[in-house]
C-alpha cells in the first residue's frame, strides 16, 4: 500500500490554541506528510471545558471517513491531467508558498513539477502532480536561477519548518487539489478557481513562511 491514513492532532504548548483533529496522509515511498482537509475530517476541540467523550466521538468518526478519503485518492490518480492543467496547479501552488507578484518568487512553477523520485517520472494524474508540487513547496530545496536586484543568485527555496505553517499550507494544496478534481469532472471553472482564490490567495497563506 502506497499511502497510509493516519489521525493527526495539533495542538499548543500553553493551550492558546484550540486542539485540531484531521486526517493525515503518509505517501510511504518518500515519507510525505500530506493533510487531507475538509469540514469532515477536521474536528475542533476546546480546551476549556473539554469533553474527552466528544474528543473520542470526533477521532471514531474521523477514523471511519478513511475509506471515504481513500477513495478521493484512487480518483485523483485516475484523473489524467493536460500540461495547462498542471502548469495551473503549480502556479497556484508557487502563489500559495510566496505570495505577491509571481515573478518574485524565487523559482518558476516550471520547478514544482520536476519529480523528486523515479517512480513519478512521466506520470500527469492530480494524485501524482498533487504529491510532486506538495513536496517540492514543503521540503523546499530547490535551486533558483533568479538573482537578486544587486545581481547575486538567489538562495535555494527554504523548507517549511513551523508545524502551523506547514498544516495551513497542506490545507490549501489539497483544496487546490479538490478543485482540480472537481473541475475535471465538470464543475464551473470560474466559480471554482474563484472560490479558491477567495479562501486562499486572497488571504497570502505563505505570507509569514519567507
Amino acid at each position: 500500500m502506497e499511502n497510509r491514513i493516519d489521525l493527526v492532532l495539533y495542538n499548543s504548548h500553553d493551550l492558546t490554541s484550540i486542539l485540531d483533529l484531521y486526517a493525515g496522509i503518509l505517501r510511504k515511498v518518500c515519507a510525505n506528510g500530506l493533510i487531507a482537509w475538509d469540514k469532515m475530517y477536521n474536528f475542533k476541540h476546546k480546551h476549556i471545558g473539554f469533553n474527552m467523550g466528544e474528543f473520542l466521538e470526533s477521532a471514531r468518526s474521523l477514523a471511519g471517513s478513511m475509506g471515504n478519503i481513500s477513495d478521493r485518492i484512487e480518483d485523483m490518480q485516475r484523473i489524467e491531467l493536460e500540461p495547462q492543467e498542471q502548469s495551473f496547479l503549480a502556479t497556484s501552488a508557487l502563489m500559495l508558498r510566496f505570495p505577491g507578484k509571481l515573478e518574485d518568487a524565487p523559482v518558476n512553477p516550471v520547478d514544482l513539477l520536476q519529480p523528486r523520485w523515479s517512480m513519478d517520472r512521466g506520470k500527469t494524474d492530480l494524485w501524482t502532480t498533487f504529491n510532486t508540487v506538495q513536496e517540492n513547496v514543503i521540503k523546499g530545496g530547490l535551486p533558483s536561477q533568479k538573482r537578486t536586484a544587486t545581481g547575486r543568485k538567489r538562495k535555494p527555496t527554504r523548507p517549511i519548518t513551523a508545524l502551523k505553517a506547514d498544516l495551513e499550507l497542506n490545507k490549501a494544496l489539497w483544496f487546490l487539489t479538490e478543485s482540480m478534481a472537481a473541475v475535471k469532472r465538470g464543475a464551473d471553472p470560474v466559480t471554482v478557481r474563484k472560490d479558491f482564490a477567495d479562501r486562499y490567495l486572497n488571504k497570502a497563506v505563505g505570507s509569514d513562511l519567507n
